[in-house]
Order: structure tokens, then C-alpha cells, then sequence
């Protein structure tokens, strides 16, 4: 990260296509699941933001005592409009539906980005921009989801309280859905249009 001062809440970091290993990164895995005429990248701009971080990394320390490979870098297309509220307070499944919720009213992460490019969710502001975030989401254990759910289903009917970290739209996943906001982290925001 760059440095922060102390009054600052959030910092966005342009990264430098020429020099910037941390943009190629993120170049590789967007360009590897999106169609080509789906993608070209505006610019890509590191999230900073401590508090949210915080958060999320302590869900993390409490999920690794029970999974191994509790965390997936994720798609997540969004409106201009909400960017700022994204990168501000994380992501809030008190939208849930704004979209879709066909698998339960949670916040939705794609496996490959050519999903959250689609104009149902990455909505294309005045200029013909699009926005999407790679995220850091704690998935842990998950199953499959179902219209209407609140929260992830009991691993073990009798033990109702012990829940299922996320669910799923099938297995294998090309879709996750978390229940609780601290459980991903809006990493990166790749600004991109359609290259037609």
C-alpha cells in the first residue's frame, strides 16, 4: 500500500500500466475470463482503505481456524454511482436484489469477469464506461444456494448453528454469495469499456 495520512479514510491508487507488476496481475486475470470485445481497460486503481481492511482481515484470522483455502479473488460489476459508497463502506447486502438474487440475498461475486461485465451489472455510465472490482472474498465452505435465503443454510441439520461460510450457484461455482459485509474486500476497481 501507499502511504496514508491519518486523516484520510480511503485512497485510491491509479497503477501504472508501464511499470506496474501489481496492474499486470490484474490485467492477466481480467483479460483470462472476459471476452475480448467485453474489455478494454481504462485504467486499474488500487482501494485503500484501513478500516474496511481491518475488518476483513479479522474474519479471516476466524475463518482460517476451520478452512485452509478460505479466500478467492473475485469479479464484482457495479454502477459509477455506487463506487464511492463501495470504496467508503464495502459492500452491503442490503441491495440484495438490486440485480438478482436467485441464490439467496446475499452480495454476488463471479469467478470470471465476463459475467460482471454485462451491462446488468457493470452499467455503462454517460462516456460508455464500466466498472468492476476484483475482490478478496472469504468464501470458506459453501453449497449451493437457494432463492430467498437470508443467510447460508446449517452444515449439519442438527447443528443449526453452525453454518455454511457462502453459497454457491452450482458446484463447480462460477458464482459465490456472502452474507455478511466484512467478508470481502473491493481490492481493486478496473475502470473498461467495450472495445467494439
Amino acid at each position: 500500500w501507499n502511504v496514508m495520512n491519518l486523516d484520510e479514510g480511503v485512497k485510491q491508487i491509479k497503477l501504472k500500466k508501464t511499470e506496474d507488476e501489481e496492474y499486470a496481475d490484474v490485467e492477466n486475470k481480467f483479460r483470462h475470463s472476459i471476452k475480448p470485445e467485453s474489455g478494454e481497460i481504462i485504467d486499474i486503481q488500487r482501494i485503500q482503505n484501513p478500516a474496511l481492511y481491518l475488518q476483513y482481515a479479522a474474519k479471516k484470522h476466524i475463518m482460517e481456524t476451520n478452512c485452509v483455502n478460505c479466500e478467492e479473488l473475485l469479479f464484482h460489476g457495479t454502477k459509477k454511482e455506487s463506487i464511492d459508497n463501495i470504496n467508503a463502506q464495502g459492500f452491503n447486502r442490503a441491495f440484495a436484489g438490486e440485480n438478482a438474487a436467485s441464490y439467496g440475498k446475499g452480495v454476488y461475486f463471479a469467478v470470471d469477469a465476463f459475467y460482471s461485465a454485462d451491462d446488468t451489472y457493470s452499467k455503462p455510465d454517460s462516456d460508455g464506461h464500466k466498472h468492476m472490482y476484483l475482490c478478496q472474498v472469504l468464501t470458506g465452505s459453501y453449497t449451493v444456494g437457494k432463492k430467498g435465503m437470508r443467510v447460508p443454510p446449517p452444515k449439519d441439520p442438527a447443528d443449526p448453528a453452525v453454518l455454511y461460510d457462502s453459497v454457491v450457484n452450482k458446484i463447480p461455482p462460477s458464482m459465490f454469495i456472502v452474507f455478511q459485509d466484512c467478508q470481502a474486500y473491493p481490492q481493486y476497481l478496473i475502470n473498461f469499456k467495450n472495445s467494439k
